[in-house]
């Protein structure tokens, strides 16, 4: 009984039917990280000395906001705050959907590059690893997009500080809680 041995364009299909299956995988187990973190609202707090300090809301206290910045975590005393700007993030979806649209238009290129090469039978292991490599790069292109429209989008909503009553204060610190990645912040 002779064995046969495989055609080295089906091993080059094997191996990247088996690459996509683990991109696809790990770009799954991924987003469902993602979705599981709890991050607070990113803020821009504009000190009455005129000082400007970026970062996220981490919690709210009744004597001032805890911000984490690039240089660590920073306590923001009420009465140093004059106004306080939201920067929106994108939605967990919003990150899933753009990295779902680079996905199919991975698959798409990849199709349409398989077809342009006019591959026969015996060349399609080519064409399937031309075609991971278009879906492998189509994933990366949509989450990059994806987090380039996340960084640049901004919510608009101003917080203004100055001039309010104990009472006012204490209704816009009521609705940061519910942005700050720990709401229950002591």
């Amino acid at each position: 009984m002779k064995i046969q041995r495989p055609v080295a364009g089906q091993m080059r299909a094997a191996a990247a039917v088996i690459l996509m299956c683990l991109a696809v995988f790990s770009s799954a187990c991924a987003l469902t990280r993602q979705a599981k973190k709890r991050s607070g609202a990113n803020v821009v707090v504009q000190q009455t000395g005129g000082a400007r300090i970026k970062g996220e809301l981490v919690g709210v206290r009744s004597e001032g906001l805890v911000l984490d910045t690039k240089k660590g975590a920073v306590s923001i005393p009420i009465s140093d705050i004059k106004s306080l700007w939201m920067v929106e993030k994108m939605s967990n979806e919003g990150r899933t959907a753009w990295a779902v649209g680079g996905l199919a238009g991975g698959i798409a290129l990849g199709v349409g590059a398989a077809k342009a090469s006019h591959a026969q039978p015996n060349d399609w292991g080519d064409s399937i690893a031309l075609g991971g490599a278009f879906l492998l790069g189509g994933m990366i292109v949509g989450e990059g997009i994806a987090v380039l429209i996340a960084t640049r989008t901004k919510k608009g909503t101003v917080y203004d500080f100055e001039n309010k009553s104990p009472e006012e204060i204490e209704l816009i610190l009521t609705d940061l809680r519910k942005l700050a990645r720990v709401p229950d912040y002591r």
